[in-house]
């Protein structure tokens, strides 16, 4: 059962990120199209770019966070 748990718990940590790297690309897309409209493409691109960092923190942080909790109790089911 733990094994199970654990998959359930990986596979929604992906489908997480995978829902996350599309809304990502969604806006980049939309922050492109502006940009070319406007002439601003350098800026979109930083923005893409921060927009990636960030999301990639917030991942970072959602897997420490994680770790940590399985660490300090033992328990591998989360």
């Amino acid at each position: 059962m733990k094994n199970v748990r654990e998959a359930t718990s990986g596979h929604r940590l992906i489908e997480a990120a995978e829902s996350s790297v599309n809304k990502v690309l969604g806006n980049v897309s939309h922050r492109i199209d502006e940009a070319v409209r406007s002439g601003k493409v350098e800026q979109a691109f930083d923005k893409a770019q921060e927009t990636v960092t960030s999301g990639a923190e917030g991942v970072r942080k959602l897997v420490t966070r994680k770790s940590t909790d399985e660490t300090s109790t033992g328990d591998k089911s989360k």
